[in-house]
């Protein structure tokens, strides 16, 4: 039976550690996890991810690598990033417990979510954070905030694996829209809003703001892919228009 667990993925931007991908692997498979994907990984799996995978090799052998983030949540209906820094540039962000009940929203629906976490040393980028419908912040000690990356991972499996609910997805639900999706249409909304000057004000370009806020809040919209297309084709006769 597929539940809704199969439709999460933990997704390990740029890992260094090998230790931490296998113990990220273990994470996973103890709270009922086992979607692990690595983008632009150190190599080969070596010795010390295997001893720290412990009783998980099946998650961590099954990992899928990708070159880019890109082509890792092309096909996520929801698109989520950890860290422990807050901020406006940084979106919207949620304690893990709240962020735990949307990723369940949208994967019983049949949606994946795609959870991001970064870089040992200096986590997510700018660009990266910008592609995520939210953030997840978890609270730690203002003298020790930076949590390893795989304490990162066992924290937020942990806090879903604690829904422990074993939802089948429903089978004739239309579809979700994907990332690479909500990207296209966003680039349209934004393409209107240069035409009509709304990307301008006064002497101050605004236009990347608000081609952010329109990506986030497609990403936190669950639009099926039928009223994503219905949309684009919107903007395209907009954009037609406009251009005459």
């Amino acid at each position: 039976m597929k539940t809704w667990k199969h439709n999460v993925r933990f997704v390990l931007v740029e890992p260094t550690e090998q230790g931490n991908i296998g113990a990220s692997a273990r994470a996973l498979k103890n709270m009922g996890f086992k979607n692990l994907s690595l983008v632009n990984p150190p190599g080969e799996m070596t010795e010390e991810a295997d001893r720290l995978a412990h009783n998980a090799m099946d998650v961590l052998r099954s990992a899928k690598e990708y070159p880019t983030l890109a082509e890792a949540i092309a096909e996520a209906s929801l698109v989520i990033g950890t860290s422990r820094l807050r901020g406006k540039r940084r979106g919207m962000a949620l304690p893990v417990d709240e962020a735990a009940e949307k990723v369940f929203q949208t994967a019983s629906r049949g949606g994946k979510v795609a959870l991001l976490f970064g870089r040992e040393q200096r986590g997510l980028s700018s660009a990266e954070i910008d592609e995520c419908a939210f953030m997840i912040n978890i609270p730690t000690d203002f003298r020790q905030p930076s949590l390893n990356l795989a304490q990162a991972v066992m924290v937020v499996a942990y806090e879903l694996g604690r829904l422990q609910i074993e939802t089948p997805v429903p089978e004739g639900r239309k579809p979700l829209s994907t990332h690479a999706g909500q990207a296209v249409l966003s680039e349209r909304l934004t393409r209107v809003l240069e035409l009509l000057g709304y990307t301008k004000m006064g002497d101050r370009t605004i236009g990347r703001k608000i081609s952010v806020t329109i990506k986030h809040f497609l990403g936190r919209a669950g639009l099926t892919r039928d009223e994503l297309d219905t949309l684009e084709g919107i903007c395209t006769r907009l954009v037609k228009r406009l251009e005459k």
